[in-house]
Parts: C-alpha cells; structure tokens; sequence
C-alpha cells in the first residue's frame, strides 16, 4: 500500500525545469548507451540485423499486450474524465512529431534514410495516439516521449543511414514507448485499484439494498444489503436472471419496474414505491433506478420503508386511540352538563306533575290548569330527548364518513348542549348569527371541538367577576371562520406553541389528559383546515378555518 501511495504521489509533483531537463536527458541517453555496447560487441552488421528482429519481435509482442491490457483497462474507468484533455494531447503529439521528422532530415541533410525515419515517425505518432488516447498525459510525462523521439535520428547519422540500424533504432523507441505506457497504465491502474476499493467499501456499508442489472437483465453486482433482505449469500445472486431472482408473483410489481427500462428505451432513471414479498415477510420498497449511459447497466437503491410503515400504522392507532380518549373526556366533561340540562326540566315536570294531580284531586277541578301543565311537561320532555339524540349524534358519530354538512346544525347542537351550563355559572355567551354554509366534513367531529373550547372557556373564566364567552361565525368566498374567545388574559407564546401537543396541559392533576386540544387539531387537520391561537387578541382566541363548499341562497 505505501508503494502504491508513492507511486500514485508522483503524477501529482510538479517538477522543476531543471528536473524535468535532467530526466529528459537521462531518459534519452539510457536508451542510446543500451544500443551503443551491441554494436561494439556484435560488430557484424548480419548477427546486428538478426539480434534486432530477435529482440524487436518480443518488444513489439509486449507492446502488443500493454495494449491489450490499457483497452481492457479502460472499459472499466470514466471515458468522460480520462478523455478532456484529449484533443490538446492529440494535437499536440502531430505537431511535434512532425516537427522532430523535419528536424531528423535537417540533421541528415536529406539522406536516403529521411523517408524511413519520416514514415516511422508518423507511424509511431499513429500508434500512440490510438493506443493511448484514452490515457491523460500530464506535462512531465508528455515532455519524456516527446524528447526521447530525438534518439531516432542521431543514432541513424551515427549508424551512416544503415537500414539494420534503423531497426536498432526502432527498436530503441519502442522500449522507450512501452516504458513510458507502463508508468501511465501503472499510474492509472493503481488510481483505478485505489478508487475501486473506496467504492467497493462505501456500496458495501450501504444500509439500502443495492443491485446492477445488465442489458440483458442479469444480476452484475449486488451488496450485502440486498442479500440480507432476501436471505440469500451474495455468491447465489451473481449472474441470476431478473426472471430467477424475481420468480415469485407477490414480486411482479419490481420486475415490471425494472423492466420498463429496457422496454422503453429512452427512460433513463424513475422511481417507484413497491411492496415485495421476501421468504414470507412481506417488505415496503422505494426504489430508485438509473440506466448508465457508459455500459447501458442498470443501477437500483432501495430504501427499505417497512419499519417506517409500521411505525406510521402503529401512530395511527396511536391516534385512534388518543380520539377515543379524548371522546371519553369529553363525554365525561358533558355528564355534568347533561346533568344539569336535564335535572332543570325534570323538576319543572315532577313539579308540574305534583300540582296538577293535586288539582285533579279537587271538587271542581281546574282543568285548563292541568292543560298548561301537561304542556309544559310535554315541552320539557321533548327537550330532553333533544339532548339526549344531540348527545348520540355527537359520540355516534364521530366515526361517520365526511359529507355535506350544514354550520347551523353544528351552532344548534351547541347551543343546545353547552348554552344553558354556561349560563348556570354567571357566563355571558354571545352567538352571532350563523351563516348559511355548507362544508365537507362531519359536523359531530366539528361539535365534538367546539364543545372542548367551550368547555376550557368556562373552566379558565368560571371565577372571574364578569366572565363572558363569545362564539363568532364568519364565512368568505372560500372559508368558514369560527372564533372561540373569552375574557381570560391570552395564552402567553411559550405555550400557545405546545399546547396542541399530545398530553400537554396546563390543568391540575386529574382535571386533564393534555388530549383534548391535540385531537381536535387532527380533526381541523383532516378537514384539510387551520387551528390556532390569535396571539394578536387582548384575550384567549381560538380561531377554526374550514374549506367552504358551497354557499346557499337564502
């Protein structure tokens, strides 16, 4: 790893003018004393010739491989990235090809090896820029190549334009050129290695499953993540068909999904919410795919949402629960106000009773006098069950589905079932008049809050010296306002801001469960309206806007 890390340093140093001279020099001569001792060793132009082709061959064989390698290389890096400075490099690796061919012919004076050397040099240039142009040469790199091509032709005016050393020389350059491609596929190579690790580490601490399907729709790669979800070991999805790993019906909805993608050939990436069945436990999935434009694979993430959903289920229930809860406070809440609506109208029959069995009981009974009273006792029964069905159709139907409901059947119920509680107590209550609206939704859930507010209004207001209570009906083109205010001091902010959270109260000890507000935002909130505090008013001001549906003609 620390070779690696060296190696990989080095590309990125910027070397000084003198450095990158010496190199060039250094690089340029090595070559030219490796060729020098041959020739004085041999010293026969046959054996030169046959020791050149002899090592020409297997330098130009590895040079081949080098090739071979850099291709398959590359498939597996960013085109994109590796070819940005492409066009520069190409230009330039012509020009000063061309540029060196001519200086070759100045320095020969234009001998009969001119043209070889030209040839040559254009074929290399060819060769160098098609077997290396998906390959980024920075500047220290480029100017070795460049300055080694000037061995060719001094050792072709040392050798007097010997054909059999211009295959020396060949020879020569091609160890510079498979040298120079074994630094920079070396260099790449190990960037490559290093930058595949790192992805490999990262897709595989993914939490989310992951997977990469090829055009063919087989499993390429996947993480462990996947495996785990499956229960499989990831050796067993490798090269497994879309078909195979998604064999079951309960999966058709993400092997329809990811097929659309090379069903329909110009989507490029989508999403998709899916519920999979894995060995029996059934699996909630937001999926996200993305076609890769270099391979044409397929790459998926999952985000597996099954405890998500479950916690979402579970707060539904939560709520549900928290509903009936605060149902059962507020039916307790209204027992003491039943109780007096009722008891009211039950003494004045009991009273009514008593008096006209006693007149009954008379010589000379008055008998419009037992009208009167039987009247009174029917008015007063009628009144009773009043409250009681009003009583019903608020804990019957909470549960009811939305409909068109009427405002002024809410205020009447109201009215009915708080008015005359109020009043017992020394309150003033005022009710403007109520608009004829109509509203989508369930006017017992809509009752079922107005009751809570009146019920904490008298609570917070009961001891002061003038309490009063103020229900105010608005409506405009699009809503319905319902203001709910008393003569209590306001809400400071500190808690106007918690005070629709689940069991937070301000009450003593037994006086309340904190569910009441809270559940009665939910039910504002379903109703797709507002409720909030009116920080704005001297007093407490609660304030309910509801979508209006339709506004009646009176």
């Amino acid at each position: 790893m620390k070779k690696m890390e060296v190696r990989l340093s080095q590309g990125s140093i910027q070397a000084s003018y003198l450095e990158e001279a010496v190199a060039k020099l250094r690089f340029s001569l090595f070559n030219l004393f490796c060729l020098v001792p041959i020739y004085f060793f041999l010293g026969s132009f046959d054996s030169f010739i046959k020791l050149g082709y002899l090592i020409g061959l297997p330098f130009m064989l590895f040079t081949a491989i080098r090739f071979f390698d850099a291709f398959r290389f590359t498939k597996h890096t960013d085109e994109e990235s590796l070819n940005q400075n492409w066009k520069s490099i190409t230009v330039l690796s012509i020009v000063s090809n061309v540029w060196l061919s001519i200086i070759h012919g100045l320095i020969l004076y234009y001998n009969e090896v001119f043209p070889q050397a030209f040839y040559i040099g254009l074929a290399i240039t060819a060769i160098l820029i098609g077997g290396t142009q998906q390959y980024f040469y920075d500047k220290k790199l480029y100017n070795k190549i460049t300055a080694s091509v000037i061995v060719i032709p001094f050792l072709m005016y040392l050798t007097k334009g010997s054909d059999g050393y211009v295959v020396a020389a060949i020879i020569a350059y091609f160890s510079i050129f498979v040298r120079t491609a074994t630094i920079i596929q070396n260099r790449y190579f190990w960037r490559y290695q290093e930058e595949s690790a790192f992805n490999r580490s990262v897709v595989n601490s993914l939490p989310s499953p992951m997977a990469m399907f090829n055009n063919k729709l087989e499993l390429v790669a996947v993480n462990p993540a996947l495996a785990k979800v499956y229960d499989v070991r990831i050796k067993d999805l490798e090269d497994k068909s879309i078909e195979k790993f998604f064999r079951k019906e309960s999966n058709h909805e993400i092997y329809s999904f990811l097929k659309s993608f090379y069903l329909d050939t110009n989507k490029t990436s989508g999403e998709k919410e899916l519920t999979i069945n894995s060995n029996g436990v059934i699996r909630h999935l937001f999926m996200v795919a993305t076609k890769l434009k270099s391979t044409d694979h397929l790459l998926t993430l999952a985000l597996d949402l099954t405890d998500l959903k479950s916690a979402e289920k579970e707060l539904e229930q939560q709520k549900a629960m928290n509903l009936e809860a605060s149902k059962l406070s507020s039916i307790g809440e209204m027992a003491n106000a039943m109780a007096h609506e009722i008891n009211n109208p039950l003494s004045i029959i009991l009273g009514k009773t008593e008096q006209a069995k006693r007149v009954i009981m008379m010589d000379d009974p008055k008998l419009d006098y037992v009208k009167r009273s039987l009247e009174v006792i029917t008015s007063n029964v009628t009144r009773i069950s009043t409250i009681i069905l009003a009583l019903r159709t608020i804990s019957g139907g909470m549960n009811d589905d939305f409909y068109d409901a009427k405002l002024v059947e809410v205020a009447e119920k109201i009215n009915l079932l708080t008015k005359e509680k109020i009043l017992s107590n020394g309150i003033q209550i005022n009710v403007n008049e109520v608009p004829d609206s109509i509203f989508y939704g369930n006017s017992a859930q809509i009752t079922h809050v107005l009751m809570h507010l009146l019920n904490n209004a008298q609570e917070a207001v009961v001891n002061q010296e003038k309490p009063w209570i103020k229900v105010d009906f608005f409506e405009t083109e699009t809503e319905i306002i319902i203001e709910v205010s008393d003569s209590g001091e306001g809400i400071p902010v500190e808690i106007a801001e918690k005070i629709f959270n689940p069991f937070y109260t301000t009450k003593d000890i037994g006086k309340g469960m904190g569910l009441g507000l809270s559940v009665s935002k939910g039910i504002i909130d379903s109703h797709k309206g507002q409720f909030f505090v009116d920080n704005a008013c001297e007093n407490t001001k609660f304030v309910i806007k509801l979508p209006k549906l339709i506004a009646r003609a009176a």
